[in-house]
């Protein structure tokens, strides 16, 4: 409300937009189906059983529609649950066997693995290609060429004489006695010698002081 000096009010009432007044549900539930497997071999499966929902699981559907809408009774608000069946399904029973899917599809659907397989067999062959280059290269030695056996002459009477002279032993050989000894006479030595080498075995200076004057003049 907004006051005026000349005691004049206004007053604005602004309703809620969209106001709920009453709720109308209506609930349909399917009833529960039984399907039974087929037996080996069969080449048919027995047809499903439809049994109608209880009166009990009826109600505690409604109840929990009613908890989820929000449905209250004393405005007026109305719920309904039914319960019916539906299509029936169609049960199929397949006697080919399931194909066996391809390197190729298996690739397209999980590629992951054959990245990593591929990867480590790249590193593999670029480790093979890498230890044969670096392998030290055996060197085969040329062949040398057999020298032609010599050519044997025969041998001449002269060396074939040589020879059986060199292996002879040598007591064929008489060997002349040794000749008589000869004995030199004493030769006489003078006064004069004997006081020269007393000299020089006394006074060794004096004779080389003696010998290079000779030996200058």
């Amino acid at each position: 409300a907004t006051s005026f000096e000349n005691s004049r009010s206004v007053e604005n009432y602004v309703a809620a937009i969209g106001t709920l007044r009453k709720l109308s549900v209506a609930v349909l539930v399917a009833d529960k189906v039984t399907i039974t497997p087929a037996a080996d071999g069969a080449k048919t499966a027995p047809e499903p059983i439809i049994t109608a929902r209880t009166a009990e699981e009826v109600a505690q559907i409604e109840a929990l529609m009613r908890n989820a809408l929000g449905v209250d009774s004393t405005r007026g608000d109305l719920i309904s649950v039914i319960s019916a069946p539906f299509d029936m399904p169609r049960v199929e029973v397949r006697t080919d066997s399931v194909p066996v899917p391809t390197v190729i599809q298996q690739m397209q659907n999980n590629p992951l693995p054959f990245v990593g397989i591929s990867a480590v067999i790249a590193v593999l062959i670029i480790a093979v290609v890498m230890m044969l280059a670096l392998k030290p290269k055996k060197v085969v030695a040329p062949k040398v060429p057999e020298l032609a056996a010599a050519t044997r002459y025969p041998e001449l009477p002269a060396s074939q004489q040589m020879s059986a002279a060199l292996q002879a032993p040598m007591d064929d050989y008489q060997i002349e006695p040794p000749a008589r000894q000869i004995v030199l006479p004493a030769i006489a030595v003078s006064p004069e010698r004997e006081q020269a080498i007393a000299t020089v075995e006394q006074r060794p200076e004096a004779a080389v002081r003696v010998t290079r004057n000779w030996l200058r003049t």
